[in-house]
């Protein structure tokens, strides 16, 4: 039975795998993942270093035995790996004739060439260690559940939407009708990633370390914090706003997982508030 480290008081080995997983997030999702900050080189060798060193810690950790951390390391392995593949093979749309990347149907073609190759090196790599859709919260649990408790959550992302000027918005309805099949498409490839990356891979693998609460609260964090990247789009302080806000986003789409055993309503909430994200961002002058 997993420990919670709030309620069987201070459990240094417990906070200390907190604190490490939660690193190893920084490290995998910042450090590897949207790591803007560094010069194409660096960020290339870093793409490469990490999954292949968290390749080799899974080796060790799985020749000692330890399955389960060998499990949870070769997860954040194969996500590092994703973000390599989306390197090499994520370019494609700067070859389209035409195509603005500053714009509604530039983001929405950029991010689905970074989801594919991210997605299929995560649903391949699963299937290598026996795990299956089931497993990641794709079947199973109760849909409509997810789907009700999914709705419920879509306050949560109209408040982030005034808070981030959403009430400025000075387009037309012609326009964000125009807009719809790139919104879609945009917001629900992300949400799948992002969702499959977070909750789907780890929930059930920290709960043979850490209670739901414990493990609700970890992946929220280094969800939260993957979106400093945003840093130099956005400025210190209105990236502080929305990572924060977007732990308690977090919370709220695992809690749907939690509670439904289904992944779909997650993806559905974080969708609806991604719209919302792209509206306020291209919408407000």
């Amino acid at each position: 039975m997993s420990e919670d480290i709030s309620s069987k008081g201070i459990n240094k080995k417990l906070i200390g795998l907190f604190v490490s997983f939660a690193c190893v997030s920084i490290v995998v999702y910042i450090i590897a993942g949207y790591n803007y900050f560094m010069s194409p080189e660096t960020r290339l060798v870093v793409k490469i270093v990490v999954p292949a060193t968290l390749f080799f810690l899974t080796l060790i950790l799985y020749l000692k035995s330890d399955l389960i951390y060998a499990k949870i390391i070769f997860c954040f392995s194969i996500v590092s790996l994703g973000f390599l593949m989306a390197w090499f093979l994520g370019g494609w749309y700067n070859w389209i004739p035409g195509l603005i990347s500053e714009s509604v149907q530039g983001w929405a073609v950029s991010k689905i060439a970074e989801v594919l190759p991210i997605v299929l090196t995560v649903i391949i790599s699963t299937f290598i260690i026996k795990d299956d859709f089931e497993e990641l919260y794709f079947k199973g649990g109760s849909f409509w559940k997810s789907i009700k408790l999914g709705l419920y959550a879509t306050p949560l992302a109209i408040i982030q939407f005034i808070v981030m000027g959403g009430l400025a918005v000075n387009i037309d309805a012609g326009t964000i009708l125009a807009w719809i099949p790139w919104l879609l498409l945009f917001a629900f490839s992300n949400s799948i990633m992002e969702e499959l990356i977070f909750r789907g891979l780890f929930f059930k693998k920290y709960y043979k370390i850490f209670s739901k609460r414990t493990s609700l609260i970890l992946i929220s964090i280094g969800f939260a914090i993957m979106h400093t990247s945003l840093l130099p789009f956005l400025g210190i302080l209105e990236t502080i706003m929305f990572v924060s806000f977007l732990f308690f986003l977090g919370m709220s789409w695992g809690y749907i997982i939690q509670k439904s055993q289904n992944i779909w309503g997650a993806v559905l909430a974080h969708a609806i508030a991604d719209i919302l994200f792209v509206i306020a961002a291209f919408g407000i002058a």
